[in-house]
């Protein structure tokens, strides 16, 4: 059985798209748990409809406190439900659904009977303006079906998606985790507020996981710019308990110092993405985003990775902003991310150009 855990905030637009996917599954043996997180349009009513039509659906109401809050609620309900060992949880995001009527048997066709403990599949990409694009995210996946039963050798050729490289995709959506594995969920003491939570869940469970299976079907299909791009004022903490959690997770399982360096340049690049996002969504201004800047570079864990020049200086986007805030040179940074804000801006317009072009 596939237990499907739906988060749904404010997703009356899109929501109805997410179920129908599920149920017109060939794969019939599953139960759907729909979480609103405190909506406060119409996505309450439209989920206990759904729930009246069909009793493999359920609803959880709860305040809106975040997805991966509802997830882990959505988690909490199935204990409390009958499972066996071969028995998985799948994720559904409110405003994607999955790829086509044969997404749930693709997978199950790959769990082994039930033998992996997890199922990573493929993805496409479907842009919410432009419903009609699909682009297979093929770079972000390991190329051939394969099966792991090695944990070891899962750290080394599949874990290391998550610590900078890009093997697998770091969503937990388009797989399956057998329910026993996801229980190590609780045993993180602590997680991001809004950024990164997929990241520390598969983290923790591929990191514990004896079995995993690769297809290369495709299952579900991502909506770029739908209900998740907005700003994120807790960014930075979260990029800051990203980086540490790794670190641990380095030293607990003697990874290679390979995943110590991909871990350092994303999260200086994450540092980037945040100053930058300040700037352009105007959070802070001038004066202020200097001292914001000062106040991010200054933090233990980012001035210790600042210090390494050589190594701020091979990011060929972020480099010169990361030597200027390494060395104190706050001002300095604040300028460089005005010219990579306006480089932004200019390389959008000339996307948007081509588009109507074509």
């Amino acid at each position: 059985m596939i237990f499907i855990i739906v988060s749904a905030y404010n997703a009356q637009s899109c929501l109805k798209n997410a179920v129908n996917s599920v149920i017109t599954q060939k794969y019939t043996d599953w139960k759907m748990i729909l979480v609103n997180d405190g909506s406060t349009d119409d996505t309450l009513n439209i989920c206990e409809k759904y729930a009246k039509q069909d009793s493999r659906i359920f609803v959880i109401n709860q305040n809106n406190t975040g997805q991966f809050e509802a997830r882990l609620n959505g988690y909490k309900f199935i204990k409390n439900l009958s499972y066996n060992n071969e028995d998985y949880i799948a994720f559904l995001d409110a405003d994607d659904v999955f790829y086509d009527e044969n997404s749930l048997q693709n997978m199950i066709d790959a769990s082994r009977s039930g033998e992996a403990d997890i199922v990573c599949a493929q993805h496409s990409m479907v842009s919410a303006v432009n419903s009609g694009t699909d682009k297979t995210e093929s770079h972000y996946i390991l190329k051939n079906e394969e099966y792991f039963e090695d944990s070891e050798e899962i750290k080394k050729r599949i874990a290391i998606s998550f610590f900078g490289e890009h093997y697998i995709y770091n969503a937990l959506w388009a797989k399956l985790f057998k329910v026993s594995l996801f229980e190590k969920v609780n045993e993180i003491e602590y997680f991001p507020k809004r950024y990164g939570e997929d990241l520390f869940v598969n983290m923790h469970l591929f990191l514990n996981a004896d079995t995993v299976s690769i297809t290369t079907k495709k299952v579900y299909k991502y909506v770029q710019g739908g209900l998740t791009s907005k700003f994120m004022p807790y960014y930075f903490d979260d990029i800051v308990k990203i980086h540490c959690f790794r670190k641990e997770c380095i030293d607990k399982y003697n990874l290679p110092e390979e995943y110590s360096r991909c871990t350092d340049f994303q999260t200086r690049s994450f540092f980037h993405n945040w100053i930058l996002m300040c700037y352009r969504y105007r959070v802070y201004k001038n004066e202020e985003l200097v001292k914001e800047i000062k106040r991010c570079a200054e933090d233990k864990n980012i001035s210790e990775i600042l210090a390494d020049e050589a190594a701020c200086r091979k990011d060929n986007y972020a480099g010169e902003f990361l030597v200027c805030a390494g060395k104190g040179d706050y001002y300095g940074a604040y300028k460089e991310i005005k010219v990579a804000a306006k480089n932004l801006n200019f390389f959008g317009k000339v996307k948007n150009k081509l588009k109507d072009l074509l």
